[in-house]
């Protein structure tokens, strides 16, 4: 038979093996039907279409040398693009639309919004607890729903203008300069028009004579005391009852405060902060504050590190530094200039607003430190020690020679007092034999009279000579709440020396009666603070300094009472024929 049977069929393979063999791929010049030309890329079906043009370079296109075997194929329907189907990595980058960009922005706005909602949300949890201390950031909340609707804004600019956001950010910080800028110059005119209100306009110094107290008499010392706690009872005056103009004065420099930093070495350092906190708190206390005290001075000094006079890194500009900064300016601009263009009682009528600024300032950063860390709320007291800290050491000379010029009379009254009682006997001043410490206690009233009054005298300050250093060092320290914290410290090594002289005493008297009271505490501080002739400058400006700024929860315990005892003290020492 001619015909072949079916195995035979199957066996021809050189006749048959297209129609039983899988297609070959054919290469990149032979796609020239729909279906395939439409599964492929953008650019392959460029280079496809330069290769099937006769004009096109020889270099596009590069067709096999062998020839493809012509098939068969039945007529299939083109597949569907898999542009959809691919991640969007692989996806051709077209032109952005307009459209596109902003479902892009309002998605971007919407994060936005939803990360201030969760601050405010978070300031609102917290404030909660304390209804005195939410007022200073009242203004906060509402300034970052101004920053969120400002960001808004910005994105509709972004959208009609197509700026890149590099752009974006950069006009958006111009304006938020600008506008800081002309905040703070409102500030500085609000303030000396309240200051002006308060004491009047500057007058010519130069004709004016200073009354000085011609004898210290009781009537002078009376109205040296007197001023004192005038100046110190005003200055609490104006921080409970100040007008609502003023209250919310330093406030305003919260406005468009964010919530994150937007500086990478502040990014940085409160991480590095966090860290630092979870491990230090294991470590002890001690740890625990150094940790606290050399960040906020990082960030809020904004310092570039140096080592052996050399910059080891880069300065942190942090937001809070910046606040910080500008009450700095403010601050300077009002009372720079303040005490050479004003007499002695307009100088006197400007402290209380002098210590309501700083009190303010104060409290508002160590508000926005507790909101911006809340970890720190266990270490309140020490936070508001190291702003103080901060806080004075950036208002010098300023702040103090506006205190040191409206008591500089009665310093230098103290002064000469002090420099003529000096050689007054240790019992002049009140003091009980038993604390004397001069080896008088025990002894009969015949060996007492052997005894020379100024060898005495040397015995005692012997044994006083470690307080007494403490003493002289009081002036050196700038913040008034580490200067409380050493008066505090003063106290208690008075108290320990007198027990560790009766301690080696052959016959040490009973404990009842080695006992400081209050009056007799009052009585050694005021020999002692003559013994020491660097505190005696400026004592009058030191205390209306130490009253002015101690912290309403400090005045009530053991700080409040050592500076009690020391203002009784200075009036008891003036007292002394």
């Amino acid at each position: 038979m001619d015909e072949l049977d079916f195995e035979d069929e199957l066996m021809d393979l050189d006749t048959n093996e297209s129609a039983y063999m899988p297609p070959q791929r054919p290469s990149l010049g032979s796609r020239s039907d729909s279906g395939i030309r439409g599964s492929l890329s953008p650019l392959e079906q460029q280079l496809s279409m330069l290769s099937a043009d006769p004009a096109a370079p020889v270099g596009y296109a590069r067709a096999s040398s062998t020839p493809t075997p012509t098939t068969v194929v039945p007529p299939r329907d083109p597949p569907l693009p898999r542009q959809a189907s691919l991640p969007r990595s692989a996806s051709p980058q077209y032109p952005p639309t307009a459209l596109s960009v902003q479902q892009i922005l309002e998605a971007a706005a919407q994060n936005q919004e939803n990360v201030y909602q969760q601050a405010r949300e978070r300031f609102g949890s917290s404030s909660s607890s304390s209804a005195t201390s939410s007022d200073p950031l009242a203004s906060s909340a509402s300034s970052l729903a101004s920053s969120a609707s400002s960001f808004t804004a910005a994105a509709s600019t972004f959208v009609a203008g197509l700026i890149s956001p590099q752009e974006l950010r950069e006009r958006e910080l111009d304006e938020q300069f600008l506008r800081r800028k002309a905040l703070i110059k409102e500030m500085t005119a609000l303030r000396q028009q309240q200051i002006v209100e308060r004491v009047g306009y500057p007058i010519d110094t130069s004709t004016v004579i200073v009354h000085e107290y011609p004898e210290v008499t009781a009537e002078a010392v009376e109205k040296m005391i007197e001023k004192l706690d005038t100046v110190v009872e005003t200055s609490f005056q104006e921080m409970r009852q100040q007008q609502p103009a003023a209250a919310v004065l330093w406030t305003q420099l919260i406005q468009e405060l964010t919530p994150l930093e937007g500086a990478y070495m502040a990014k940085a350092a409160d991480e590095r902060f966090e860290e630092q906190m979870k491990y230090s708190v294991a470590k002890g206390e001690r740890e625990t504050k150094k940790c606290i005290e050399q960040h906020l001075n990082a960030i809020l000094v904004s310092r570039v590190p140096q080592r052996n006079g050399l910059n080891m890194g880069k300065a942190v500009h942090h937001s809070l530094g910046q606040l910080l900064q500008e009450f700095r300016s403010i601050f300077l601009v009002c009372y720079e200039n303040f005490v050479a263009q004003h007499q002695a009682h307009q100088i006197t009528g400007v402290l209380p607003l002098v210590a309501a600024d700083v009190n303010q300032c104060a409290s508002i950063l160590v508000q926005l430190l507790l909101f911006k860390y809340p970890f720190l709320t266990q270490y309140k007291q020490f936070v508001q020690r190291c702003v103080f800290f901060v806080l004075f050491e950036q208002l010098q000379p300023t702040l103090h020679g506006i205190y040191v010029t409206a008591f500089r009379v009665e310093d230098s009254v103290f002064n000469d007092v002090a420099q003529l009682k000096r050689t007054n006997r240790v019992k002049d001043f009140g003091v009980r034999r038993i604390f004397r410490l001069d080896g008088d206690w025990g002894l009969t009233r015949e060996q007492r009279d052997q005894r020379d009054r100024n060898e005495l005298r040397l015995l005692s300050l012997r044994q006083y000579d470690a307080v007494i250093y403490q003493i002289n060092a009081l002036p050196g320290i700038r913040s008034p709440l580490v200067k409380i914290e050493s008066l505090v410290q003063i106290c208690h090594s008075i108290d320990a020396t007198i027990k560790a002289y009766y301690a080696q005493h052959e016959a040490p008297p009973p404990p009842d009666r080695t006992s400081v009271t209050a009056e007799d505490l009052r009585s050694i501080l005021a020999f002692l603070l003559v013994s020491s002739p660097a505190t005696c400058l400026h004592v009058f400006s030191q205390l209306a300094i130490l009253s002015s700024f101690i912290p309403p929860a400090s005045s009530s315990g053991e700080a409040g009472f050592v500076l009690a005892t020391l203002t009784s003290a200075v009036r008891h020492l003036i007292r002394v024929q």
